[in-house]
């Protein structure tokens, strides 16, 4: 799976203030293709459920199993980086090569 071409279509994520001052997560209203994303830009659970193809027990199981990076985590949402995404995904097709 090459994730650098891939067209999942994805809405960023962005870490706000909430009105209790705690934080919450937005979503941009518009779509883009996974691969036209900046590094810097979030995604969530959904969205990896999406890209890879699996369900959500199993990036719940890559985070405690596989150190899948979370880049920060509101309320029950973990977020995740898309350059941080692609690094560790580069490494787990690595240690599969091995």
């Amino acid at each position: 799976m090459d994730l650098e071409r891939d067209r999942t279509p994805i809405n960023r994520k962005f870490i706000g203030r909430a009105a209790g001052g705690g934080h919450r997560v937005f979503v941009d209203a518009s779509e883009q293709p996974f691969s036209k994303l900046d590094d810097e830009d979030l995604l969530d659970s959904t969205d990896l459920c999406a890209i890879f193809g699996v369900s959500s027990r199993t990036i719940y199981r890559w985070i405690s199993e596989d150190d899948l990076p979370v880049h920060a985590q509101v309320g029950r949402e973990y977020l995740f980086a898309k350059g941080d995404l692609l690094d560790w995904w580069d490494d787990m097709q690595e240690e599969d090569d091995d």
